[in-house]
């Protein structure tokens, strides 16, 4: 993986994208899409430029891990569960898998998966003291053990590839790992339809998610309930 590392450089500096557009020639655009790593690439002027101000190394603004990640949903027997995390096992039948394939370079690939629950309602152990919204659906993100090689014991993937990611890739696993768990409530419209039409939410038009992911991470997304699209923070 190889992206580069201007939100944390400016991060460092105390710099805002408007200010490195005034000392600068550079768009706000490409200021931005290159904050949030869209788009292919740098040009060599934009990165002379960057360069310069912030006083670096052309290998210094980027950020690189010897492996790439592709995330995919898997399964297509999602079913709505009831109102209890007891019923939240592996073979339940009420999970999609999401599969996490490892590139190494190698002939073969590696693949680690997570199981995702989702959650309509409130789960009968959740802890009100902990968080202060009421959200319309929960999703567990969780990994899943000892299926795949019998060398692989509890926890390979953080030690062998989560922990060796810099801060910026976690942050980019987890927002993979949080839009690929939600495009599965595609299946859910009914669901979807009746909580907006009674939650306290439905004035804002919006969804509200919570996820738990792996690692002790925690995600809240909102979700637009007619075209499923994850709406922009306030």
């Amino acid at each position: 993986m190889l992206a580069n590392r201007l939100n944390l450089l400016l991060a460092e500096r105390g710099l805002s994208i408007k200010e490195v557009h005034e000392k600068t020639n550079l768009s706000r655009t490409t200021i931005s899409n290159l904050v949030n790593n869209i788009g292919g690439g740098v040009q060599s002027a934009t990165l002379n430029q960057l360069c310069m101000l912030l006083k670096i190394q052309p290998g210094e603004f980027f950020d690189f891990c010897p492996f790439d990640l592709s995330f995919s949903l898997e399964n297509s027997d999602l079913k709505l569960l009831d109102n209890s995390l007891d019923n939240l096992t592996d073979d339940s039948g009420h999970s999609k898998e999401i599969r996490v394939t490892i590139d190494s370079g190698d002939a073969a690939s590696l693949y680690q998966v997570f199981n995702t629950n989702y959650y309509f309602g409130k789960p009968a152990r959740f802890d009100e003291r902990e968080y202060k919204y009421n959200f319309d659906v929960y999703i567990y993100v969780q990994p899943e053990y000892g299926s795949y090689k019998a060398d692989q014991s509890q926890g390979w993937f953080k030690s062998n590839y989560f922990e060796k990611m810099s801060i910026s890739f976690q942050k980019q696993f987890f927002d993979e790992l949080s839009v690929t768990a939600t495009k599965g409530l595609s299946e859910f419209s009914d669901q979807i339809e009746f909580v907006m039409n009674q939650n306290v939410n439905k004035e804002k038009k919006s969804f509200l998610i919570f996820l738990v992911l792996p690692y002790g991470e925690t995600r809240t997304i909102r979700l637009d309930p007619v075209n499923k699209k994850i709406m922009p923070k306030n």
